[in-house]
């Protein structure tokens, strides 16, 4: 299903979010919200509209409060499921878009076939014309013979008749022929996008059964990455979590590197300073930082921009003087000077995401492929989602950008 015919039968639900926006105040609104909550726009910009739709999808919170908003309103079933369960509601989706275009497509057939049967309704009359102009030509051919000269000028003009009757005849044919094969040329491109498709699902659906059976017949061996990128983010993992037992000064052989688990206290929220105060008093070995995001709250220079980057990396090499776990940045691919992991001076290693690659889906994956102690400084409410394995918590960064200027800390 394509994005329009998606936005389109959710258009309820854009409203809905766009009204709940508008009675929020700023500070409530998500930070990739904001364009959507300016938008004055009657309609609301595809963009947008696609951003509004996956943020109602990942965040049950906002779709209980566009749930209330709506009530027991009018609004079309497909909306209303959504809004309940926007996973359960993709086979309705795609449904409603298949039968739009076998509407279409319906309607454009019939169109083609309501032409095809007045042509050939065009085509019976001119070969009954013609039928009858031979015959009438018969019958004055025989009576010119007695009156050559007067007939003349009448078989002329007949002559011309017909020739213009047999011309508008061919024309009416070529014209038929020449539609039947664009009609059979879009059903042949039809069938073709439909075996297309239906390869590329078989093919997603046998991919993704042949993964689920081999991690489950051998969950014990590891698995080596072929790529040399992969393998280098894999020795670097690895590094990382031998480096406590590298340290004398922290590890007593024999004894049991931790003894609390990675989690907060009772009471204690991850958007405070008190939360990361608490994370980072567990001792942590790796504290990973959406770079952008933290630049964001931080204000300094444009999204993207050079300065954006050194103030982030500025503050995490604060950070990495307060904390002996290993600090790791992580930016978008697009920005990157050619080279995919930079060092500091001061130990703060800088890593860009792989071409193609969002920085988000690297520190997801970085998260998932290790077991070491880990804090995730983000205030992405998607990104915090993905990093929710044991021995790994999330902070926001305004609480760490608090942390970091409060004397006490």
């Amino acid at each position: 299903m394509n994005e329009r015919d998606r936005q389109r039968h959710l258009a309820a639900v854009i409203e809905l979010g766009r009204a709940e926006l508008r009675d929020r105040d700023a500070d409530d609104i998500p930070h990739k919200l904001r364009t959507v909550a300016q938008s004055s726009a009657r309609r609301l910009p595809p963009p947008l509209a696609r951003a509004l739709l996956d943020h109602v999808a990942s965040d049950e919170e906002f779709r209980q409060a566009l749930s209330e908003r709506v009530g027991d309103g009018p609004i079309p079933p497909v909306a209303r499921d959504y809004l309940k369960d926007p996973d359960a509601t993709t086979e309705e989706l795609e449904r409603l878009s298949n039968d739009d275009s076998a509407a279409e497509l319906a309607t454009q057939l019939t169109a083609a076939r309501g032409e095809a049967e007045v042509l050939t309704r065009k085509l019976d009359e001119a070969k009954a014309r013609l039928k009858r102009a031979e015959e009438r030509h018969a019958r004055e051919l025989h009576d010119a013979t007695e009156r050559h000269r007067e007939a003349r000028g009448n078989v002329d003009r007949r002559l011309t008749e017909e020739a213009r009757a047999r011309t508008e005849l061919e024309r009416g044919r070529d014209a038929l022929v020449e539609q039947t094969k664009v009609l059979e040329a879009e059903v042949a491109s039809l069938r073709d996008r439909l075996r297309r498709r239906e390869e590329r699902r078989a093919k997603s659906t046998a991919d993704a059964a042949a993964r689920e059976a081999s991690r489950e017949s051998d969950p014990e061996v590891l698995r080596l990455p072929t790529e040399p990128v992969a393998i280098a983010r894999a020795l670097d993992d690895l590094v990382d979590s031998l480096k406590y037992y590298r340290d004398p000064a922290r590890h007593v052989p024999g004894q049991e590197r931790h003894e609390r688990p990675m989690e907060f206290e009772r009471g204690v929220r991850p958007d405070t300073v008190d939360g990361v105060r608490s994370v980072l008093a567990l001792d942590p070995d790796r504290i990973v930082i959406d770079g952008y995001n933290l630049a964001g709250q931080l204000g300094a220079g444009v999204i993207g921009s050079r300065t954006s980057r050194d103030s982030a990396v500025r503050l995490a090499e604060r950070l990495a003087s307060r904390t002996s776990a290993a600090v790791v940045v992580v930016f978008d691919a697009g920005d990157s000077t050619g080279r995919d992991v930079l060092a500091t001076e001061t130990g703060v290693t800088i890593q860009f995401s792989p071409s193609g690659t969002i920085a988000d889906d690297l520190i997801a994956e970085m998260v998932a492929t290790s077991s070491d102690r880990c804090v995730v400084v983000t205030s992405d409410r998607d990104l915090q989602s993905r990093c929710t394995r044991s021995d790994c918590v999330v902070v926001y960064s305004e609480a760490l950008l608090e942390y970091m200027d409060d004397p006490d800390a």
